[in-house]
């Protein structure tokens, strides 16, 4: 809102009987500005950054970088703890304008992605355009249906099977540190011939341990080999990568 003498807009009655009861030469008023720093475009940049904070899936970012770094330039006024304030705002004021009509769907993926919609076959009138699945979890789970007859496959999602590296000893007194999740640890026996690990403490145990990597095989680097080769700590006896193949 304006109060000035240079009138672009239409006069706000109420404004101005409010703030120029006795006339100065003002007049209140309003007008509709072009601006690229807008709530949609702000639901845009709150959506980029929801997805930057996810590791698994920050990577489709990759495929429209220019688009991002124009998103990032425009919205000055982003402000993490607005999330909620804009997504109120895009639910209220739908795009509507048959100008900006090519935004519709944009906007509603962008509310779906920050409000954790979730979408079921054959129900609701929304349109299924794709599905974002996490391709290494998938991996992962389907290793485990062919190998669980003889490998344990822990879970740090649910905290299920967890070991430690160390043991760091204090006072006399030992305490486990350095958690990690292994993606497979085999089912052997000790080497006193103590029952099958389970889940339990491995670093006794006459084992293989397994690292699950859903990437091409040239595509595997020094951080990889240094993940797997962590594992010489439990005292394994051999260790193995599994990687898909074209094959």
């Amino acid at each position: 809102m304006y109060n000035d003498g240079n009138i672009r807009g239409p006069i706000e009655i109420a404004n101005h009987i409010k703030r120029n009861t006795v006339y100065t030469g003002k007049i209140a008023y309003s007008r509709r500005e072009l601006s690229y720093d807008n709530e949609l475009t702000e639901l845009i940049r709150h959506t980029v950054e929801y997805v930057k904070g996810r590791p698994k899936i920050c990577n489709i970012l990759n495929r429209v970088q220019p688009e991002v770094k124009h998103i990032v330039e425009v919205t000055k006024a982003y402000n993490f703890y607005d999330r909620n304030k804009i997504i109120r705002e895009n639910v209220v004021h739908p795009v509507t304008h048959a100008y900006y009509q090519e935004y519709v769907q944009l906007q509603q993926l962008c509310l779906s992605i920050l409000r954790h919609t979730k979408h079921q076959f054959g129900t609701g009138n929304d349109q299924l355009i794709g599905i974002l699945f996490d391709g290494a979890w998938l991996w992962e789970e389907y290793l485990n249906k062919l190998l669980s007859p003889y490998f344990h496959h822990p879970k740090n999602k649910s905290k299920e099977g967890k070991q430690h590296l160390f043991v760091h000893t204090a006072k006399g007194k030992d305490s486990e540190v350095g958690e990690v999740y292994p993606d497979f640890i085999s089912r052997a026996r000790s080497i006193q011939g103590e029952k099958n690990v389970d889940g339990k403490d491995i670093r006794s145990l006459n084992h293989v341990v397994a690292d699950a990597k859903y990437k091409p095989v040239d595509h595997i680097y020094g951080r990889d080999y240094q993940q797997v080769l962590a594992y010489i700590s439990f005292r394994s006896k051999d260790w193995f990568v599994y990687i898909p193949s074209k094959e």
